[in-house]
């Protein structure tokens, strides 16, 4: 156990009620984000805050909503995108059947940006898995309509093509919805064996311990077809969690790799 055991406690209980395996992810992140729902409701004694989570399902949700949350935009990090264009797509729209996975998906934004890059290439033959933890996310995820924040980084060619603008939020074409097939999936337990063409897999290693990442990376070695590519966050690194070496980086500025 850690040296906190009410917080690992709190963890375990949130793993056993909605399946979120907080025991893989670093400590800290996670218990940053236990005492901010502490701290909303005036508790500072995690004992006490693991009283109140057993007895309302209303606070576990709560807090449950706070730990898997994942705020991201359309076309976050444009650069990485240019060079998935310009590295990558070339050579997967090769294979008979493309099949790309956007891993943690949280809203959908990333898969979405997939699916515009795919349509503006006129690629009509594809499938754009989309998986996260948090059912709300994948139910957001799925009507399509977005905040101001959301749509902040995309092109203004893009935008006018691809959303329309409906008192205050950005309603996104049900065509594009629709190429997306959305699944609530628990990254550790997602295996497709040699189906995926690309995954996106950015701003997930960080969060997690030395071992879980080692353990991810394995799977999604599973679900890679051979000479597939793997896309990160910008902050972060191969270093230490590939031990038999088999992804090839392609472009480590924009954290992209192959499979060998």
């Amino acid at each position: 156990m850690r040296p906190s055991d009410d917080f690992d406690r709190i963890v375990s209980l949130v793993k056993k009620r909605i399946g979120f395996p907080g025991d893989l992810y670093k400590f800290n992140p996670i218990r940053r984000r236990i005492e901010y729902c502490m701290n909303r409701i005036g508790v500072h004694d995690p004992g006490e805050y693991l009283k109140i989570l057993k007895g309302s399902d209303e606070e576990l949700k709560k807090l449950s909503l706070e730990l898997t949350i994942n705020l991201s935009y359309f076309f976050r990090n444009p650069e990485t995108f240019d060079a998935f264009e310009q590295i990558c797509l070339g050579r997967i729209l090769k294979s008979k059947e493309l099949s790309i996975w956007s891993a943690g998906c949280a809203a959908g934004e990333e898969a979405y940006t997939i699916a515009i890059i795919l349509d503006r290439h006129k690629v009509r033959r594809f499938r754009i898995l989309a998986t996260d933890i948090d059912l709300g996310a994948i139910k957001r995820a799925k009507e399509g309509v977005y905040s101001q924040f959301a749509v902040q980084f995309v092109p203004d060619e893009i935008l006018k093509t691809y959303f329309k603008h409906e008192e205050g939020n950005y309603h996104l074409d049900r065509r594009i919805v629709n190429m997306v097939q959305f699944e609530l999936n628990d990254l550790f337990q997602a295996i497709h064996p040699n189906t995926f063409d690309a995954v996106f897999l950015r701003n997930v290693l960080i969060y997690l311990s030395r071992p879980a990442q080692i353990e991810l990376l394995r799977i999604v070695k599973l679900n890679l077809k051979k000479g597939g590519y793997l896309i990160l966050g910008k902050v972060e690194t191969m270093i230490g969690i590939d031990p038999d070496g088999l992804f090839h980086p392609i472009s480590l500025r924009e954290r992209i790799y192959q499979l060998l």
